[in-house]
């Protein structure tokens, strides 16, 4: 089944899942609703990247915070150990579409709006880069108009951080398609609310012909 208000996924010859923001190993951890964790599918190679960048302390502090979410429930009682062994970023608020069941699509904020500053996201990165088993780089905007977008997610890489993001397509033409490569992300998913131009004009408002262009970038880069 896929969430309502969600499309299809759409392989372009990246590694994308249904269950958009979860990792390879997300059974490991017990803070989401379990029938997502149904829809997750594991793709070997991605496993292994995601197995490669998993350290000692990494490991220890997310069990450390496993077993003090399991030690509250039977204590009844706060338990707090270790850090946070993931984050997310969202890299804008901001979209280029009007999708009609989403916040920044619909432009109805309720809270500050804007792009993320790249400084704040590498001081950040300094401080818990070293237990962090995983990244998400999206909530409710297009990450892609964020111009820092993709030095941040190199930066994240460069700490050995495994990293996802999702995006409407829109603004993968040849260039970005290779600065995404480049930049060491690991998971891209990109949604598709319609499987024809009619059905997907008719989801998301104010939409281009850029999907077929992407289409082409995306394997194109992923190719080379």
């Amino acid at each position: 089944p896929i969430k309502k208000g969600s499309g299809p996924e759409l392989d372009l010859g990246v590694k994308m899942t249904q269950a958009e923001n979860l990792p390879p190993l997300y059974p490991f951890t017990p803070f989401h609703h379990r029938y997502l964790c149904r829809m997750a599918k594991i793709y070997p190679i991605d496993l292994l990247n995601f197995l490669s960048k998993q350290t000692p302390r990494r490991v220890v502090n997310a069990l450390k915070v496993v077993a003090s979410y399991y030690a509250t429930r039977w204590l009844q009682k706060p338990q707090v150990w270790g850090k946070p062994f993931t984050v997310s970023f969202e890299p804008t608020t901001a979209c280029n579409l009007r999708c009609p069941e989403c916040p920044s699509g619909l432009r109805e904020f309720t809270r500050p709006t804007g792009n993320l500053k790249a400084d704040f996201f590498i001081r950040t990165m300094d401080e818990i880069a070293d237990r962090l088993l995983y990244l998400i780089f999206y909530f409710q905007g297009e990450p892609y108009i964020n111009p820092n977008f993709l030095d941040m997610v190199k930066h994240a890489s460069e700490r050995g951080v495994y990293t996802i993001t999702s995006t409407n397509g829109h603004f993968l033409n040849d260039k970005n398609a290779k600065r995404t490569i480049e930049s060491g992300l690991d998971r891209l998913i990109i949604s598709v609310d319609g499987t024809t131009p009619e059905v997907y004009e008719h989801c998301l408002l104010h939409t281009s012909d850029a999907t077929d262009e992407s289409r082409r970038a995306t394997t194109s880069a992923h190719a080379t």
